[in-house]
């Protein structure tokens, strides 16, 4: 039974003053079972009865109790005239008040919300003649969304909900602020608002992960996604979300779900690799990663039966630099070959540092005339590089051809061994 039916069953009567009465009956056991709060007053805001659970709540032994009473007699008497102030807005006006939400304290200390309800009551000649409200405990409601608030504004975490078919799209504050904007500068919001700030790659990787998630394939939507920021550089977010409502088709309609900044993150996830990866002093792969980059290009080769070339580069008088100049200006030489090298190499190959004076070329898809027109490169920029000192090496190259060929170790170590007949040849022309 709603509030209005209960309402029309309350005999008139209860409301000609304050004469003292309780519906009887079904309708009496009804409101004293129902688990919120119940009450009526008259047009001066005298309570004329109310339910088991307001008495309760009240602090009184029996819904009779309360006749008569007002606020100001109540637990909560130092909110009692914005109570009365309701009423009178809710019987001057004929208009119910419903769906809000106030804290009260009552009588033995405690501080809840209440969800509040206020409806006008009429009598046989349609005049307002009291007023009747119902009230709902919601305390716990409220505090599990305070945490859950407290939590987001914590983690950093910006929300969004999305109407997948209508494109609509609503976030919070925060996630707006992560990409520097504020809320309103982004409006009016939709789908196109994240693709227009989305690189437009990672929104191709994001749209296939979502097509994934729609389909069933994966149990929820997961990407990370470089976005752009006001200030027009990139940030990493991670994107996680779950659909929650389809079509009676099964189509798509609603989800919801987070933005996370994950740019440090990002950032000493790039540190970590290069430091894994990368030879501190010339940038180029250490040895490890150098040996495992031509692994892989081995395989690659013999799945594609293309050509492969693989150099081993030395940097002369390098010792002698050393033992004459410092270990500060061998650094610079080497740190010189390396740019030398890379500057010289093409798009899709690769420069790896043995160790000491010793580099690793990895040449994919490069057959010997190509190698040695790479190799012509590297002795013009040698002679006379545009950052450092100029740089002497020896190389040597070998080949592997089609499906079949040389593993690693034997083409480096016959790259190697050319490279010393070449270190032998220079010194004899000299």
């Amino acid at each position: 039974m709603e509030p209005g039916d209960l309402v029309e069953s309350i005999p008139e009567e209860l409301f000609r003053g304050r004469v003292p009465g309780r519906p009887r009956g079904e309708i009496a056991a009804l409101i004293d079972a129902l688990p919120i709060g119940l009450f009526w007053k008259d047009l001066r805001s005298f309570y004329l009865g109310c339910n088991a659970a307001f008495a309760r709540d009240a602090g009184l032994d029996s819904p009779a109790e309360i006749v008569g009473l007002t606020d100001f007699d109540l637990a909560w008497s130092s909110i009692a005239e914005k109570v009365r102030e309701d009423d009178r807005a809710v019987m001057e006006s004929g208009i119910a008040r419903l769906g809000y939400e106030d804290p009260v304290t009552l009588r033995d200390g405690r501080r809840v919300w209440h969800h509040k309800n206020k409806l006008p009551i009429r009598g046989p000649d349609g005049r307002v003649v009291g007023v009747l409200g119902t009230y709902e405990d919601v305390s716990e409601r409220r505090l599990a969304e305070e945490r859950l608030a407290l939590a987001i504004e914590g983690s950093g975490v910006g929300l969004w909900d999305w109407q997948v078919a209508a494109g609509k799209l609503e976030v919070n504050e925060r996630w707006a602020g992560i990409c520097g904007y504020r809320l309103e500068e982004l409006e009016p919001l939709s789908i196109e608002t994240w693709k227009r700030l989305c690189e437009p790659g990672d929104f191709e990787r994001a749209q296939a992960a979502l097509e994934a998630h729609f389909s069933g394939r994966s149990p929820t939507y997961e990407c990370e996604v470089r976005m752009r920021h006001k200030e027009g550089r990139w940030i990493w977010v991670l994107d996680r979300g779950k659909l929650f409502e389809r079509d009676p088709e099964g189509r798509p309609l609603r989800m919801s779900g987070t933005h996370l900044d994950i740019t440090e993150r990002k950032r000493l996830e790039e540190e970590l690799l290069l430091a894994a990866t990368r030879d501190k002093l010339t940038g180029a792969l250490n040895r490890r990663a150098g040996l495992e980059a031509l692994a892989r290009e081995l395989k690659a080769a013999e799945r594609r039966g293309s050509s492969l070339a693989v150099g081993f580069v030395d940097v002369d008088g390098l010792k002698e630099v050393n033992d004459s100049l410092g270990h500060a200006a061998g650094d610079l030489l080497l740190a010189s070959a390396a740019r030398v090298l890379s500057l010289s190499l093409r798009e899709t190959d690769l420069l790896a540092r043995l160790g000491g004076d010793e580099f690793l070329l990895i040449l994919p898809d490069c057959g010997q005339g190509e190698a040695e027109a790479i190799w012509d490169r590297v002795e013009r920029s040698a002679r006379e590089p545009a950052e450092g000192p100029a740089v002497a090496m020896s190389h040597g190259f070998a080949f592997r051809r089609g499906a079949e060929g040389l593993g690693l170790d034997a083409l480096v170590a016959m790259a190697d061994a050319k490279m010393y007949a070449d270190k032998r040849s220079r010194k004899k022309g000299r």
